[in-house]
């Protein structure tokens, strides 16, 4: 296994990096093809920065010793598999070279092929699958609202009394009933 230069690599905990990663890359279902592109990558603050390659909509930020200066891809769910193998309270040492991010954890020395080897051949990003603006339900101020309606609840929306089971009934005090006939002409 090739050593890890020093200047390409950074340390984090284990705990954090597998609760990030569980955050981020979904459950993989049996019947799913091909990988989750991942980003990876580190600020000169000092966090470690794991990202969605396709949309760019999911990301975390971890704290970490170290960095390295480009931002490279991974399967993701490889990545979260091969990492929670390792212990909550162990040290990570990742690294990286053209074609592979490294991963080292206490005598273990993994190889991790990249999605984009020489930073070439990247993922390319797509919009989030939104179809246009959102249509709301019509309002029903002049419409006849019927039973089966889709509107959602709404106090507006009148019921026909016949669709209320008995059992459901509220009881009316005698008052608003007297009120009810006066306003119906009664």
């Amino acid at each position: 296994m090739p050593e890890i230069d020093k200047s390409k690599a950074l340390e984090i905990a284990a705990g954090k990096l597998k609760h990030a990663l569980s955050a981020i890359v979904p459950k993989k279902k049996k019947r799913a093809k091909g990988n989750f592109p991942l980003t990876l990558c580190s600020t000169s603050e000092g966090k470690f920065v794991l990202g969605d390659s396709m949309y760019e909509s999911l990301g975390s930020e971890i704290d970490c010793k170290g960095g390295w200066s480009e931002a490279i891809e991974v399967d993701g769910y490889v990545l979260k598999r091969l990492i929670e193998t390792f212990s909550d309270d162990s040290a990570i040492t990742l690294g990286i070279d053209n074609t592979s991010l490294l991963i080292r954890c206490a005598g273990a020395s993994l190889k991790l092929g990249r999605l984009d080897p020489g930073g070439k051949g990247k993922t390319k990003r797509k919009k989030l699958p939104h179809k246009g603006k959102v249509e709301h339900p019509p309002e029903p101020v002049g419409k006849r609202a019927e039973f089966h309606d889709t509107w959602g609840f709404s106090a507006r929306v009148p019921m026909p009394e016949s669709a209320v089971r008995d059992e459901d009934r509220v009881p009316m005090p005698k008052n608003a009933v007297k009120d009810k006939d006066k306003d119906n002409g009664r």
